[in-house]
């Protein structure tokens, strides 16, 4: 069974059709108790704790199934208390039913609200929201972020679940990244790195890129520009064009060495001065022995570069992994 990790979520190859989705999130210090440092409601705190593990499932574009509560606290009361938000939360699920388990500590005495929480969920392979964003697609910010108290004092402009369900059924959405403490900028990148991609920022932008998101506050959404009006009518919070996408071409030092096998040339590109430590290209049929020789023949009289636009797809045969159009320079 193959497992891997794609940015917050455990996924599991589950069958030939489907992933499950394994999502997790902690509270602490959040809310009644003597020894907590923001005094909150437990329902509230309860509320938006199951909010984020919900939010990262839906937003990847899967459907949550079971949420699982790991109480640090006595069943009565807060426990019961904390179990009132999540029973909250989920009620709002208008498409989606999603079972509720957990437990609670009965043995030690809690002078501080502490809790874990699991959301288990699946999605078909064909749906998932991952490596879907493209060149040209609009970089949208849904919501404002927020941590703490905060998060109390502005519900109008953070997301809550149900604005994420109405974002999760846009069939025309490409990705989409709830915010959480790493803040945008480190969200965004991460979007770029595994899609191939650079974003053309606005030149002016009202919100810190750097802030923390708190409990989902705000989220990510990628699309095609002609979809811009369409979410702004769909979701009542602020939002904001933080930029575009584009390809970004690659300007790298190489050696290169060819090595004949049974399935296909290899190209082994390395000395690399970017972010990779080396990038391995699987060769398509057409990109032979001889256009590597024209390439160095190109070098010696004095071109020092093979435009890999020309010669290589977006997408190699007989492969997984994506490869934009960059440019090569010896």
């Amino acid at each position: 069974m193959n497992i891997k990790q794609i940015r917050d979520l455990t996924i599991i190859d589950f069958d030939a059709n489907r992933y499950i989705g394994i999502a997790c999130d902690s509270c602490g210090g959040i809310g009644l108790k003597e020894q907590d440092v923001i005094k909150a409601p437990p329902q509230l705190t309860a509320y938006q704790t199951g909010k984020v593990v919900l939010a990262e499932l839906m937003c990847m574009g899967f459907t949550p199934m079971i949420m699982a509560d790991g109480l640090a606290v006595e069943m009565n009361n807060t426990g019961k208390q904390l179990i009132e938000g999540f029973n909250e939360v989920l009620s709002k699920l208008k498409t989606i039913k999603v079972h509720l388990t957990g437990s609670t500590e009965e043995n030690i005495k809690t002078v501080q609200t502490a809790m874990g929480i699991t959301c288990i969920g699946i999605c078909d392979k064909d749906k998932l929201k991952y490596m879907k964003t493209e060149k040209n697609n609009v970089c949208l910010l849904i919501g404002l972020p927020f941590v703490g108290s905060d998060v109390i004092n502005n519900p109008d402009k953070i997301l809550d679940i149900d604005d994420y369900e109405q974002l999760y059924l846009c069939n025309y959405i490409n990705e989409m990244l709830p915010i959480g403490s790493r803040g945008i900028s480190s969200e965004l990148n991460d979007l770029c790195e595994y899609n191939n991609l650079k974003v053309k920022y606005e030149d002016i932008l009202a919100v810190d890129l750097k802030k923390s998101g708190g409990p989902s506050c705000s989220c990510i959404v990628t699309i095609e520009g002609k979809y811009v009006d369409i979410i702004k009518s769909l979701i009542n919070k602020p939002i904001e064009v933080i930029g575009r996408f584009y390809w970004y071409k690659y300007k790298i030092p190489f050696h290169i060495k060819v090595m004949r096998s049974r399935m296909q040339q290899i190209c082994l590109l390395t000395y690399v001065r970017t972010n990779l430590a080396f990038l391995a290209v699987d060769l398509p049929p057409f990109f032979r022995k001889e256009t590597l020789k024209n390439g160095v023949r190109s070098y010696k009289k004095g071109k020092h570069c093979i435009d890999m636009q020309k010669t290589c797809p977006p997408i190699l045969p007989e492969s997984n992994h994506r490869i934009n159009p960059f440019c090569i320079s010896f």
